[in-house]
């Protein structure tokens, strides 16, 4: 099944605040360098039998901000990895370079999240069921018993490249994480069998994913500058509006309050 999706861009100067009672916080890591803050907020607890990813395409500097390609999430039976695909089939490039895991039932990590790197990178025959444990956040909020929000904070610098995937010397083959494509999925079970639809899999992500498929706003992939520091992106309550992230928009329909996202904010940071 195909679907028509579309990329969006929204720069919003306000800070959305979330509440984290009852949460730990800790240092996870130890990158360097500027960093992207990320908060997710759901209807319900969250719950770590689930899974929620945060995937990140480290885009081609010239790109800009004009992506040809990004991620968006598996919405029934599919092959692949079960929870990601293309933006636009074709372009050429990898769907998603990194993405940052909670769930799944528990991370081997001592945060209990888990940054995983796609293997091969951004070339077009890239893998994206393919991909290694490479570290997890640099700071990290764990979820009490009963809390609806995931934030974290990763460096840049983690996003580089691993050695050998791309050729210094050709003009835009190693990306510098100066923009990174960047869609959130929260699923109940992962998708793997092409021939068979698991009926217990519901989906959320970023944009109106009760649009329907074929709608054109049922997915949104955020491109985030990265040299603009302090720079906030983030959900928005207004219908109709750029990044709209409404309530009860499960996909196929309303299942279970712990994947549906209702609010999100990421931000550059020092």
């Amino acid at each position: 099944m195909k679907e028509l999706r579309r990329s969006l861009l929204i720069i919003v100067p306000l800070v959305l605040a979330f509440a984290a009672s009852g949460c730990s916080r800790a240092s996870a890591g130890s990158g360097f360098g500027p960093r992207l803050a990320v908060t997710l907020r759901f209807a319900g607890a969250v719950d770590p039998k689930y899974y929620y990813y945060i995937l990140i395409r480290n885009a081609p500097d010239n790109e800009g901000l004009n992506p040809t390609n990004g991620p968006i999430p598996v919405l029934s039976a599919a092959a692949g990895n079960g929870f990601a695909t293309d933006l636009h089939t074709g372009a050429g490039t990898a769907a998603f370079t990194d993405f940052v895991l909670f769930g799944g039932g528990g991370q081997p990590t001592s945060s209990g999240y888990g940054l995983y790197h796609v293997q091969g990178y951004l070339h077009a025959d890239v893998n994206t069921a393919t991909f290694i444990l490479s570290s997890q956040p640099d700071v990290a909020v764990h979820p009490g018993n009963g809390d609806n929000s995931l934030t974290f904070e990763l460096s840049l610098d983690r996003l580089r490249p691993a050695a050998g995937e791309c050729q210094a010397s050709v003009p835009n083959d190693c990306p510098t994480a100066k923009f990174l494509n960047i869609n959130v999925v929260a699923t109940t079970v992962l998708s793997v069998d092409p021939h068979n639809f698991d009926p217990r899999k519901f989906v959320d992500a970023f944009g109106d994913q009760s649009a329907g498929v074929g709608s054109g706003s049922i997915n949104a992939v955020v491109t985030v500058d990265t040299s603009r520091l302090g720079q906030v992106y983030q959900s928005s309550a207004t219908a109709g509006g750029p990044f709209y992230e409404p309530d009860n928009d499960t996909y196929p329909n309303l299942n279970d309050q712990a994947i549906e996202l209702v609010a999100w904010q990421i931000q550059v940071k020092q």
